[in-house]
């Protein structure tokens, strides 16, 4: 937690420094993505989550950007070692300084950043969540070319290094550290309507991973579905 509120706080202080400039730009987006996870390894079966997220990037300078991302959700419909689940959520964040190439017409940028990603559902045996969360190093790539006047593509993809997990089960199990992996990857079609506003639609991928600690097996998790949704450009 400390270093989190470490690396919020830098970032919020490099933004309030350049938010001034007069070639800023920030893009938000809001968006739906329904996406099914698939567990395997220790732990079989799986949920489908309804999230909803956003994307807030501001550029500091032609070469420089900052960015928030972040995606909550409820599960539902959970199979297999998670039958009989009343309850869960999943969630991911992550803040990146960008380095960026290119003109109007297509960009491309390497970020680094800090990840917060985690998972816990309520089983029959307790009240309590059993949760699972990393946290550490994010490095990203993202891909944006202009199609035609209206049409754009994005390709984007993201790892985690050295990134650490931690198992939890309040009332039931010690909590206890473990490793942790994470990569994601997805691609969207925005078409852009009334002024700088764009609908946006594609599809992303996200796998998690934990290793076993004393008391915890390990596991993988995949999360993939179609996302929706809309996005703004604004000086």
């Amino acid at each position: 937690m400390r270093r989190t509120v470490v690396v919020v706080s830098l970032l919020a202080v490099i933004v309030l420094a350049v938010t001034g400039s007069a070639s800023a730009q920030t893009w938000i987006q809001f968006r739906y993505w329904p996406n099914t996870t698939t567990v395997s390894g220790g732990m079989t079966g799986g949920w489908q989550t309804a999230s909803v997220g956003v994307t807030l990037r501001r550029s500091i300078s032609p070469a420089w950007a900052l960015s928030f991302e972040g995606d909550w959700g409820g599960q539902s419909n959970w199979s297999g070692d998670w039958l009989g689940a009343t309850s869960g959520t999943d969630s991911y964040w992550s803040l990146n300084l960008h380095r960026t190439w290119g003109s109007h017409a297509s960009t491309f940028s390497l970020s680094a950043g800090y990840m917060n990603l985690g998972s816990g559902s309520v089983l029959p045996a307790s009240p309590n969540q059993q949760a699972f969360r990393a946290t550490g190093l994010r490095l990203g790539a993202d891909f944006q070319r202009q199609l035609t006047h209206n049409w754009s593509l994005m390709l984007w993809g993201a790892v985690g290094v050295g990134l650490s997990g931690e198992n939890s089960w309040p009332g039931m199990a010690p909590t206890e550290s473990t490793s942790a992996q994470y990569y994601e990857y997805g691609a969207s079609i925005g078409y852009m309507f009334a002024g700088d506003w764009s609908l946006d639609v594609g599809y992303r991928g996200m796998y998690s991973a934990g290793g076993a600690s004393p008391s915890y097996m390990p596991f993988t998790a995949t999360s993939t579905g179609f996302m929706l949704g809309v996005s703004k450009m604004m000086p």
